[in-house]
Parts: C-alpha cells; structure tokens; sequence
C-alpha cells in the first residue's frame, strides 16, 4: 500500500498486502506499506513487507537503503552464520551481499529505510525509547494496542500511525518501526 504524503491512523490488514517476487528473483514477497515524506516521490523512505524464503537464497541489493529483518517463526536456516531465532532483529546495510544457508523455510519481517531516514526497529510489549517521528505496529500474535484507543489486532495486521503523536502499549510483543 503506497502512503506517499499522507497523513492519520489507520490498520492495513493482511488481505491488503500486495504479493510480488524479489527483486532479484530469488523468493516471494508480501508488501504492507511504502512511504516516501514526498507524495510524488517514486522511490520511498520506508517499507515494510513479509518475506517467504525457501532454503539457501542470496537476498535482493537495496544500494541507498538500510535493511532490518524479524524474523517471524523458528526455523532451522541461518543468515550467514547466525541463527535465524523467532523475534530476533538483524540490521545491515542494502548494499552488503546477505544470504540464507541451510536448508528448510523461513518467514520475516523486512523493514528497507533510507540510509538517511534509517528506522528504528525492536519487538517488545511496550517502546523502550519513544520518538515523534512515524510509527508502524506488527502485530506477530493477536494483541490489543493502547493509544489514543483500544484497538485489536489479529497476527499479521500492522497498525500505521504518520503522525506518530499517540503513546501506545501493546498487551503482547510486536514489531515498533518508527521512521520518517
């Protein structure tokens, strides 16, 4: 869902994600949002999609952007060296080479930011630092958000506010993007 220049609140559900390959081929993606702080900006600021990764895959060069990936469920394939645990964050730069090795399916979360507009990305219950800037919420189990209101949201939904003005609490962990 492209959300260049607007402005609000707003839940983006799961049947609204759009599918489409890698940009290199190479696996299968699930776009929730793009945003760019310019409406007619071609390029965006941030995005934020699922990823389906199957077995060992080199992953897509975003040359200009800053990547962080949650990982979704447990799975037995590693990025790089390192295990690939439910929840855990993993942040490098867009022009680095990465890949998957092993072998077996993995599900993340993948968060592309403009070097310069780099998002802020950590699971927990509540925001250990909190800033004004844009906010995107991923619910990984379903979770009622605190705010200006009470909202809830099944797995997979993504509470967006552009503003980012409302303090939120989460009654389980989920994905706080803050970026713009």
């Amino acid at each position: 869902m492209n959300l260049n220049g607007r402005v609000g609140a707003r839940r983006i559900a799961r049947s609204e994600w759009t599918t489409q390959r890698w940009k290199n081929g190479a696996g299968i993606t699930h776009e929730i949002l793009r945003w760019s702080a310019l409406p007619s900006d071609d390029a965006y600021d941030v995005r934020l999609s699922v990823a389906e990764v199957e077995g060992a895959q080199p992953f897509s060069f975003f040359p200009g952007y800053f990547r962080s990936l949650v990982v979704l469920e447990e799975t037995t394939l590693r990025l790089g060296d390192e295990a690939m645990t439910k929840g855990r964050v993993f942040d490098f730069r867009g022009d680095l080479p990465m890949a998957t090795t092993g072998e077996g399916r993995a599900t993340d979360l993948n968060v592309i930011s403009r070097l310069e507009r780099r998002a802020r990305v950590e699971v927990a219950s509540r925001e250990t630092e909190r800033e004004r800037r844009a906010l995107a919420v991923f619910a990984l189990e379903p979770v009622v958000l605190r705010g200006d209101a009470e909202r809830a949201l099944d797995a997979g939904d993504t509470w967006i506010d552009l503003a980012g003005d409302a303090d939120y609490v989460a009654s389980a962990p989920v994905v706080w993007v803050r970026f713009g």
